[in-house]
This record gives C-alpha cells, sequence and structure tokens, in this order.
C-alpha cells in the first residue's frame, strides 16, 4: 500500500465521520427551558429546579452563578427537529450548591424571582402487600 493510499483512505474515514456527527447534530436545536419553581433540601447541600419542557426534550446542562445575595440558574435543553404533541412535562433538574442557599434569592436566566416550592422530599416508596 502507497503512502497517498493511506492518507486518502484515512481522509474518507474522517469525512465519513463529520458527515455523520453532522447529521445527528443537525436535527436537534439548543434553548433555555423555563423554571417554574424550586424546591431546598433539608440540609441547605442543594436545591432543586423544576422546569417545563415539551415532548422529547433532553436536559442538556444547567449553569449556576452565585453571588452573597442571589443563586442565578439557567438549565438549556436540546429539542428534536420535527412536529410532536404539544404537552408540557415538568422535570426536576438537582442544582448543587456550594456554600448552601442559606437567605439567597433564587432568580432564572431573566433574573426574575423564581417560586419557592418548599422542601424536596423523595417519592414516597411503593406500598407493599
Amino acid at each position: 500500500m502507497t503512502r497517498s493510499r493511506v492518507i486518502v483512505g484515512g481522509v474518507v474515514i474522517g469525512l465519513i465521520a463529520i458527515t455523520i456527527w453532522l447529521a445527528v447534530e443537525g436535527t436537534t436545536s439548543i434553548g433555555i427551558a423555563k423554571i417554574v419553581g424550586y424546591q431546598h433540601y433539608g440540609d441547605e447541600r442543594g436545591i432543586v429546579v423544576f422546569v417545563g419542557v415539551g415532548a422529547l426534550t433532553d436536559i442538556a446542562e444547567r449553569t449556576v452563578e452565585a453571588d452573597a445575595k442571589t443563586v442565578k440558574v439557567t438549565v438549556h435543553v436540546r429539542r428534536p427537529s420535527g412536529s410532536f404533541p404539544a404537552y408540557l412535562i415538568y422535570l426536576p433538574v438537582a442544582i448543587p450548591l456550594h456554600d448552601g442557599l442559606g437567605d439567597r434569592r433564587v432568580l432564572d436566566q431573566d433574573g426574575v424571582d423564581v417560586k419557592d416550592l418548599g422542601v424536596f422530599g423523595p417519592p414516597f416508596p411503593t406500598p407493599r402487600p
């Protein structure tokens, strides 16, 4: 096998990989989820924000900007292209905090206060017969 054949083969494989990656990534869009409320843990180690998302939407990432008075949370979502049923699902998203929540206000991505929904608790266990 000559050196030029190896180079051409590598280029072709690379182009195929890039094409597949672009096809997969091109079918989704990134957006920001609407935060509808939050709950806090009893020990102040973090909060759980609740976001409203549509069908087949995935949580992509979350960002937190904290200072002495506020905690600003942004939740990015990945939405598939196409049309889907128009119903809303509320998902909990855990947000760890380094310094605890304390008396700080929780803000959404636009700087608007987020409603405090109380203390977060795990779901009740399934009753056993």
